[in-house]
């Protein structure tokens, strides 16, 4: 046991330093009430519900806190990087993932949101987020309304192909266009915030003066980690080895556990930490050792047929934010605990003559385990996902106890469920 200790020790020391991470801290803040300026502390993650119904947050002045009705605020910030202000716009708030066959045009309804601010000048670029997708709007001058950048994707009834209502292409160059600007400028910007940020920030620069200076925004940096708690259950198409070579029988085994991730607040990289018990049998695991001298061989196959608990720890890349639909990968280092024993059987072949009787061996006892592990999956909505992994040989035995190293590697295709997720 004591050759694991440092292993365990990075578990858990990893496992804290991600909860640290995921834990809010009081940041300097303020808030604009009827023209008046209030400077504070809050916990950052409240930004994240400011366009809930009847939202509130706390509000630290000193080690005293009030409890402050958003409605009530007009702009709130932390520092000079991020800012939220609030409006009363007409939106269209299409569900960008669900494709409806025919929705072409959008359908404005009045509402009145706190917008994230990303670019602030001459022409300036919001955003505002829900589960539907990201939304943005722009404004040009101090006191206009913000307007929102029309894009959809729908369904032609003929061909049943994605399209796209890319109207926000027209609108850019229309309004936040330098005067030598090309079309192509405009006909290749995707509905992002990179994207959108350059355009705007360009024609601010194009227009000049103190005043026209853009000011970009950072947000995301201040938002909170997502964390999730999810269960999943896994097929497994095991690949039982001996002394590195695959032999034997190939069978199908499950396993099931819970997994902790938690993601940074630009919801690109996670750091997770899984759990899982799995059902393991194979037989036939076979080494064969010839003697050329004697032209004798002999067999040795392996039999095991026990329940194992894995944990492993690892780093996850995902290709969007993580709480939409995309795809991630993700590596780890994993630890195996198995319960049950190695039994197997023995036969001399010689080469010119009958095969003797099979002799029993074993049973031999199984130790602790370290493996690897990649994987692939897609995050089908916010609970529901579905996992591709590959995990290298978990030895069960290795050749100082019995002259062979006996173990298995497997293939697991399984689905994943959120049962738990911090707020947005």
């Amino acid at each position: 046991m004591k050759q694991f200790f440092s292993f365990k020790s990075i578990i858990v020391g990893v496992l804290f330093i991600s909860m640290q991470f995921a834990s809010a801290q009081l940041t300097d803040a303020y808030y604009l009430s009827s023209g008046e300026r209030i400077s504070g502390k809050i916990y950052p993650s409240d930004l994240e519900s400011l366009n809930r119904p009847n939202a509130t947050i706390k509000w630290y002045e000193g080690e005293a806190f009030r409890v402050l009705e958003v409605k009530n605020i007009d702009e709130i910030g932390l520092g000079t990087d991020t800012k939220f202000k609030k409006f009363t716009v007409q939106i269209d708030d299409v569900d960008l993932y669900n494709v409806r066959v025919g929705d072409i045009r959008p359908t404005y309804v009045q509402q009145t949101l706190f917008l994230t601010v990303l670019v602030e000048g001459e022409a300036s670029l919001y955003q505002y987020q829900s589960g539907k997708g990201h939304k943005f709007f722009y404004r040009k001058g101090a006191d206009a309304i913000p307007k929102q950048l029309t894009y959809r994707k729908f369904k032609r009834k003929a061909d049943g192909d994605v399209e796209e209502n890319t109207t926000f292409r027209n609108q850019l160059q229309s309004d936040v266009s330098c005067p030598d600007d090309p079309w192509e400028k405009f006909r290749k910007v995707k509905y992002e915030r990179e994207g959108l940020s350059k355009i705007v920030e360009s024609y601010n620069l194009c227009k000049g003066g103190s005043g026209a200076v853009s000011g970009a925004f950072l947000n995301e940096k201040k938002s909170k980690m997502l964390n999730r708690f999810s269960v999943f259950a896994n097929g497994k198409y095991v690949m039982p080895s001996v002394n590195g070579s695959a032999e034997g029988d190939a069978p199908i085994a499950v396993g099931g556990g819970v997994e902790f991730e938690s993601i940074t607040a630009g919801r690109k990289f996670g750091f997770f930490l899984r759990g899982e018990v799995e059902k393991i049998s194979f037989e036939d695991a076979t080494n064969i050792f010839r003697f050329t001298a004697t032209q004798t061989e002999t067999v040795t196959s392996f039999e095991y047929d026990a329940t194992n608990l894995t944990f492993m720890v690892g780093a996850r890349y995902h290709t969007k934010r993580a709480e939409e639909n995309h795809l991630y990968f993700d590596a780890g280092l994993g630890m195996m605990f198995p319960f049950g024993e190695i039994t197997g059987t023995q036969t001399q072949r010689p080469v010119n003559g009958p095969s003797q009787p099979s002799t029993p061996i074993g049973p031999f006892s199984t130790d602790l385990s370290l493996y690897f592990s990649v994987g692939a999956g897609y995050q089908i909505n916010e609970r529901w996902g579905v996992q591709l992994r590959y995990d290298s040989t978990k030895n069960l035995v290795t050749k100082r106890t019995i002259g062979s190293d006996i173990g298995y590697s497997s293939i697991n295709l399984g689905v994943i469920y959120a049962l738990f997720r911090n707020p947005k």
